[in-house]
């Protein structure tokens, strides 16, 4: 990832909480709700992305072990200090990108990406690496941020800022183009739901067809 985009995550990570949790909190409910019908006690788990670990100690203890990387190194911090406070101990926070060769091939029972995708210039390569993580017949589930879902002035706003640089490199997806890519990429979609918020946000789960 961009040196610009880390320097834009750790800088607003400390407001993060209040700034995006407290704004969007019904749509992280939901986000956490939905992926809890999908997950297993016995799973090991990758959240990509984990941010300040808001779901991620949220969904922890449903499942054997959570794997969260994120690539703000105040995020993390903020994240492993939520968890002491929780009492989480199930989640091993690592500052790290998903390429990195200490995540072992096939290791996953199911790979999270929360408001991940649309940051990534290199869809193809990014979801090829998560198939590759996963053990056979693993679940991706994710939500993104989907741009042209419901355009509005504030999503118009948002695009110019990232294509100017203040804001980082964000992808417009639709519910539908969302959904072609993992298809593309060898997911099957088994659920697929628009969640609420300006802008719309795209929850699915996809089993690693392989």
């Amino acid at each position: 990832m961009e040196n610009c985009s880390i320097r834009f995550w750790n800088r607003i990570s400390r407001d993060y909480d209040i700034s995006v949790y407290e704004k969007y909190r019904s749509t992280y409910d939901e986000t956490i709700r939905l992926a809890l019908n999908y997950l297993r006690p016995g799973d090991t788990a990758l959240d990509l992305g984990c941010g300040t670990g808001l779901t991620t100690n949220a969904i922890a203890p449903a499942v054997k072990q959570v794997v969260a990387i994120d690539v703000s190194w105040e995020m993390i911090g903020l994240a492993r200090r939520s968890a002491l406070e929780l009492d989480v101990t199930n989640v091993n926070y690592q500052v790290m990108e998903i390429s990195h060769s200490g995540l072992a091939e096939g290791s996953f029972q199911a790979v999270m990406a929360f408001n991940v995708l649309q940051f990534v210039r290199d869809e193809a390569s990014l979801l090829g690496r998560i198939r590759s993580l996963l053990a056979p017949g693993g679940l991706l589930l994710s939500v993104t941020d989907c741009y042209d879902e419901r355009p509005t002035a504030k999503t118009r706003i948002m695009k110019t800022l990232s294509m100017m640089g203040g804001l980082p490199y964000m992808r417009s997806y639709t519910c539908n183009r969302l959904q072609s890519s993992f298809r593309d990429r060898g997911f099957s979609i088994i659920e697929s739901r628009k969640l609420p918020g300006n802008p719309v946000n795209c929850f699915i789960a996809a089993r690693n067809a392989s």
